[in-house]
């Protein structure tokens, strides 16, 4: 490799690896949550609503609808996973990697139609209140603590690092705490018969579905956007590039997600003449996939001056 002084040289690289879990094994173990995920639930989230609706509890419908919608997202994510390996093709370089992430998105616009729903009928059943039996909320919201606690134990390999795995994981976790909710609210209203306290159930599922998806909301609405994944800091990364031996300085450092589970990097790094770059790109791809688990970067290697245009 040869350089010339006083000159402005280039030299890139670029990687992309999957260091970690085998990813094979992991696509198998995420196709076996989603595969029960969807079918327990679904299952559950019909007879819970039969349920709620013949004995008139707005808890049990309210948390049937929520259990609808979270089967819907995760047939969403289910399928986005499923396109996302794909190979890619000469318009779709990246393959369809990038529906894990409007999935993610489409997901979090569903749990916000649904809590605008179920916010309205919890409060119009105040001013119609109906006889509710508690009985039935408590033997149906506690097969739904078990059926919700099972399939979101599924989904805790891999929440860590992908959003869309994440997600699921968060809502069926969600709707055990709810469940537990409506079991409590049937618990009193069989004990007081106060037919308040169904609505009142129904409200706070509600705030606990918009609690729970409101980081999820702004997070994938940022990374279809190509913004920093929020678990990343671009000040971080940049102090570390610029601490590695014989870097100069670090320009045009863009951050961005891929998909939900693979971040890209790309930057432009100017080193001193007598620097090897073979050995600063090697340590910048090793550093940059351990301290960050960024293992798709991109960069490019400058020795001499680069143009002020350049700088970020």
């Amino acid at each position: 490799m040869s350089e010339t002084d006083g000159k402005h040289s280039h030299d890139g690289g670029h990687e992309h690896s999957h260091a970690g879990p085998n990813m094979e094994d992991m696509d198998a173990a995420q196709q076996l949550a989603f595969r029960w995920g969807v079918g327990l639930n679904l299952s559950f989230c019909i007879a819970e609503g039969l349920i709620g609706w013949f004995f008139q509890s707005m808890a049990l419908v309210a948390d049937a609808v929520h259990n609808l919608t979270d089967v819907m997202g995760l047939v969403l994510g289910w399928a986005a996973i499923a396109l996302a390996a794909r190979k890619a093709t000469g318009r779709l370089t990246y393959g369809w990697k990038r529906t894990t992430i409007v999935a993610t998105v489409g997901n979090a616009m569903l749990l916000v139609g649904s809590s605008i729903f179920l916010a309205w009928e919890s409060v119009n059943r105040f001013f119609h209140p109906s006889p509710v039996d508690g009985y039935p909320m408590i033997i149906a919201a506690t097969v739904g603590i078990g059926v919700n606690g099972f399939t979101a134990w599924l989904f805790t390999r891999g929440s860590q690092d992908d959003i869309n795995v994440r997600g699921a994981f968060l809502h069926l976790a969600a709707d055990a705490v709810v469940s537990l909710g409506v079991v409590i609210s049937g618990i009193a209203i069989v004990l007081t018969g106060a037919t308040w306290v169904d609505p009142v159930a129904g409200l706070l599922i509600v705030g606990v579905i918009i609690k729970g998806s409101w980081g999820l909301t702004v997070e994938s609405l940022m990374q279809l956007i190509d913004a920093v994944p929020a678990r990343l800091s671009l000040a971080d990364v940049r102090d570390y590039l610029q601490g590695v031996a014989g870097v100069v300085s670090v320009h045009d450092l863009h951050i961005w997600n891929i998909s939900t589970s693979v971040t890209a990097l790309s930057t432009h790094l100017r080193v001193t003449p007598e620097t090897d770059r073979d050995l600063v790109l090697a340590e910048v791809r090793a550093g940059l996939a351990e301290r960050f688990r960024i293992r798709h970067p991109t960069i490019q290697v400058e020795t001499g001056d680069c143009p002020d245009e350049h700088l970020h």
